[in-house]
């Protein structure tokens, strides 16, 4: 550990070795001693220069400075007479802190609590908020229906190429609307869209295919449940020409 006078009122410095962050990163850095030494110092320094130059002395020495190479040696300045250089630290209280810091929400949810979370459905975000499926109809393969959800109006875009897919998977209540259930078993799963097939979202239905296995409902009797789904961007454009690919 060192310390370096910077200016007046004294600004100490202190900087751990190596050894000191590997115990404070384990909590185990306790101090018990310190001493004050001038090792950096060579006090050689000026006689070895009046042995080539006799015009030097001591007088026309402006600063003292360390030596470029300092000899090996190390000088405590002693407490006591008896020449103890270490000083007890009896005590050094700890005192915890809590740092905390703020970032920008960057993602597909907001207002998260204890009870439910709410979907982000700005226009950065999302192209098409209000679609949905019938879990009737879901029997696996990749090919799905996506149907005008009741709340249909907030957007008229259509679902295109590469645009992702976020469905609330159900099969005992509708997950149509914004809300988060996050108390209920509710899988939410993102697919992309791989290949527009036929209709259109404005006109009741738009048939889609997606990257990967659709899930079977077939067997558990869910006719008549909706399972809401939003279409994202596949990039989130939040200022100018600043875009996040996904």
């Amino acid at each position: 550990m060192a310390f370096i006078e910077k200016k007046d009122p004294v600004v100490i410095n202190i900087k751990l070795t190596s050894k000191g962050r590997e115990l404070l990163s384990q909590g185990n850095l306790d101090f018990k001693y310190f001493a004050i030494g001038d090792s950096e110092i060579d006090y050689d320094f000026i006689s070895k220069v009046q042995v080539t130059d006799s015009e030097f002395t001591a007088y026309n020495l402006g600063i003292s400075r360390p030596a470029d190479k300092n000899p090996q040696i190390l000088s405590f300045i002693t407490k006591t007479l008896s020449g103890d250089p270490y000083n007890t630290i009896s005590n050094v209280p700890s005192s915890p802190y809590v740092v905390e810091n703020t970032a920008d929400s960057i993602g597909f949810f907001t207002n998260i609590t204890s009870s439910g979370s709410t979907f982000i459905t700005d226009s950065n975000h999302v192209k098409q908020p209000d679609a949905m499926v019938d879990m009737g109809n879901i029997s696996g393969g990749t090919k799905l229906t996506l149907l005008k959800a009741p709340t249909y109006g907030t957007s008229s875009a259509e679902p295109q190429l590469d645009d992702l897919l976020l469905i609330k998977w159900t099969y005992g209540f509708d997950t149509t609307g914004h809300t988060i259930q996050k108390t209920y078993p509710v899988p939410y799963l993102f697919y992309k869209i791989t290949n527009i097939i036929s209709g259109t979202l404005s006109s009741g239905a738009v048939t889609i295919e997606v990257d990967r296995e659709l899930p079977d409902f077939t067997s558990i009797g869910v006719s008549g449940i909706y399972a809401g789904a939003l279409i994202y961007y596949n990039f989130i454009s939040f200022s100018g020409d600043t875009a996040f690919n996904m």
